[in-house]
């Protein structure tokens, strides 16, 4: 849906299509209309309407929890070290809502090797230079693999050192479809200096505890682990890129369209708060303020609503 300024130029309104597929311009269009400045001059430049953008979005995605991720293998997933129980958490990461442990998992490839690797084999990724071990052959094209020491590259080229193939490249090459899963229970530290007081010192074995608040950013491990596994995450997590006030029509904030009116609420919330005789107004940084808090509350109770009837917690989720 367009508008059209005094000088009869159209401008284009968020209008909320509720797909998520809203851009970074529509976003700051629906902004400049809520300020009543859709014509040149700005008073606020795109740069600064996407400052307030960013921290706004950051904001709604720490106190609402929208950004719910177990799929992205780098924010999600980390490979343990024999011996090594403490293990640093992606920087977008808010809080861990539950944390399991595989050993095994399918590898998937698109390209198969022209003769099939053998048990025991030593895979290596020509771009990620990570390595994993063959368990089983299950197709030509899929294997199950184990001791997987970091991250793979989608779509690139693995092999035993003789005989090479190419990973997926539609999804992530690695899926946990064994059924030897387990997930892990959270426990505090004082809990665990409670219960198991010498734990720093115990002998390497399969973890089946982890601890958040150890060591700050930090993942904690209980036992340290006797193998190498790959610990899968369920977070809650910020955005995982900055938006630019460069091509803003080739961007998409991190967010459900559902919740783009918290955004819009809460740049004009920051954006009357600018000093200036035409920019600041205390009166209506203060009204948008109020519309803002009033969603990001109920994005709260709806978690709220949604955790009572689920049967996990959000490990660091403080109290309500």
């Amino acid at each position: 849906m367009s508008n059209w300024s005094q000088t009869g130029t159209p401008v284009t309104i968020f209008t909320g299509g509720g797909d998520g597929t809203e851009t970074l311009q529509q976003v700051i269009d629906q902004v400049r209309y809520r300020l009543n400045n859709f014509e040149l001059p700005y008073l606020w430049l795109d740069n600064e309407l996407v400052y307030y953008a960013n921290y706004i979005l950051n904001v709604i995605c720490r106190e609402g929890r929208i950004l719910e991720d177990s799929l992205t293998p780098e924010v999600c997933q980390f490979s343990t070290v024999v011996g090594v129980s403490d293990y640093s958490l992606h920087k977008s990461i808010i809080y861990i809502k539950s944390a399991k442990l595989r050993a095994q998992e399918t590898l998937s490839l698109s390209i198969k090797p022209s003769t099939a690797w053998a048990i025991g084999d030593t895979i290596t990724g020509a771009t990620s230079l990570h390595t994993c071990k063959v368990v089983e052959k299950l197709t030509d094209y899929t294997y199950t693999v184990d001791k997987r020491d970091g991250i793979f590259t989608t779509g690139e080229v693995v092999s035993n050192g003789t005989y090479s193939a190419t990973t997926i490249s539609s999804s992530y090459p690695f899926t946990d479809t064994t059924t030897t899963t387990s997930f892990m229970t959270k426990y505090t530290k004082p809990e665990m200096d409670r219960y198991y007081p010498s734990w720093r010192g115990q002998p390497v074995a399969q973890p089946t505890r982890y601890m958040l608040d150890y060591n700050s950013g930090y993942i904690t491990l209980y036992s340290a682990p006797d193998d190498i596994y790959v610990v899968d995450l369920s977070v809650i997590r910020y955005p995982l890129t900055q938006l630019s006030s460069v091509s803003m029509s080739e961007q998409y904030p991190d967010i459900n369209a559902k919740y783009i009116n918290a955004l819009v609420e809460g740049i004009c919330y920051m954006a009357y708060q600018k000093r200036g005789d035409d920019t600041y107004d205390e009166k209506k940084s203060s009204a948008h303020y109020s519309q803002y808090r009033k969603e990001l509350s109920q994005m709260k109770i709806q978690n709220n609503m949604n955790e009572s009837n689920a049967a996990t917690n959000g490990p660091l989720g403080g109290f309500i």
